[in-house]
Formats: C-alpha cells, structure tokens, sequence
C-alpha cells in the first residue's frame, strides 16, 4: 500500500510543471487516467494468475474418487484388452494430490499433478507378485507414458460422462466411475 502512495507521490510530482502550463482539470483528468489504468492492469494480472490455479483445483477435483478399470487399448499392435466381470476388480482411487490402485493382485500408488488436460504421476510404486493378464497390458501401457527426463508418467488425460480416458499415442486407458 505505502508503494502504491510513494508511486502516486512521485507522478504528483512529475506533473507539476503539466498543472503549470494547462487547466486544472486536465491535471485531475491525468490522474484519474493513470489510477484507472494501473488498476486495470493489475486486475488483470491477478484474474489470469487465479484463472489458472482454479482451473488446475477443477481438473484434480474432477479426478477425485474411485475408478474402475473399463479397458486398455494398444494403438501400436491394434489389440484391447477387455477388463471381465470374473477377473479381479481393478481399481484406482485419487485422493488429492495422491492415487492408490489395485490390479487385484498387486497394488499400486505415488503422487498426481492435473491440469486441464495433462495428468503425470510420480513417485509411483507398485507390488511385484505374479500378475494377471489386464495386470501385465496395464504395466505395458503405463510404460509408454514413461518420462526419463522429469521421471513421471506424462499423459492426456479426459473426463466425460464419468469416463476416464488416460492416452499416449501408443496406449489408452479407460475407466469408469464407480
């Protein structure tokens, strides 16, 4: 605030020698002309910074709850794998910033970050005993998204009508909201 007054005292100041040679009203017309116009930009300075905070807090907010794993797509050999209601239930759960899973056999879990339409995991993890074939093709598929450089799966992610499509260019995931 007191930046604020020490700016306006130094443009009073610089405008002195305007009042001298114009019409007092010219002068107050400059001042309000330079109030409006800071505030201006610093309104819409801060309208953009929270635009994007906030939609960042809607992409994540959306991917909070349960998932159940529909089907996996392998765009590379043109093969998909079906998810059955007899094999194990294969889930993953978001929390706020963390996820959690299961492929019915092994369990699995790390950190998200979600943005309008990226969503990248680290800190991932996951339990080793013989895996199921859904299982295996979930591993394979989560491999392609694999980033050595920032150590994160990195991928596409989209929500419609409680549908979860996770995709690379070589895989896609889809779940279901439970």
């Amino acid at each position: 605030m007191s930046q604020s007054i020490s700016e306006f005292i130094i443009f009073i100041k610089l405008t002195k020698s305007f009042t001298k040679t114009t019409q007092p009203l010219s002068f107050f017309a400059s001042i309000i002309k330079y109030l409006i116009m800071k505030n201006f930009f610093l309104l819409l300075f801060f309208s953009f910074f929270l635009s994007c905070s906030e939609s960042d807090k809607l992409s994540e907010s959306a991917l909070i709850g349960t998932w159940e794993l529909v089907q996996i797509e392998d765009k590379l050999h043109n093969e998909t794998f079906v998810a059955s209601d007899n094999s194990e239930k294969f889930v993953i759960i978001f929390e706020e910033s963390e996820f959690e899973g299961s492929t019915g056999r092994n369990q699995f879990f790390g950190d998200y970050k979600a943005t309008t339409k990226n969503l990248s995991f680290s800190e991932f993890g996951i339990s080793e005993v013989a895996e199921s074939e859904i299982g295996n093709e979930f591993n394979k598929a989560l491999g392609t998204m694999y980033d050595a450089d920032s150590d994160e799966y990195s991928m596409i992610y989209s929500i419609e009508n409680d549908i979860l499509e996770l995709r690379t260019s070589e895989s896609k995931i889809i779940f279901k909201r439970q």
